[in-house]
């Protein structure tokens, strides 16, 4: 699942897994991170959900 909260000057976007799926460790890979494992790891929330929450700048649309 997703949550995007927009802001004056971010969005930010939160990954949100169920509890246990998939099992191991999960990360968030993508252009905003170079692509890089780990840089944006998912992680455990008081209910056993897991989550990571990322911040983009806004832009004017073009």
């Amino acid at each position: 699942m997703l949550e995007r909260t927009r802001r004056k000057k971010q969005t930010e976007i939160t990954f949100v897994l169920p509890a246990g799926h998939p099992a191991g460790e999960v990360s968030v890979v993508s252009v905003f991170n170079g692509w890089r494992p780990g840089a944006h790891q998912v992680l455990e929330r008081p209910d056993g959900s897991r989550a990571v929450t990322v911040a983009r700048s806004r832009s004017p649309c073009r």
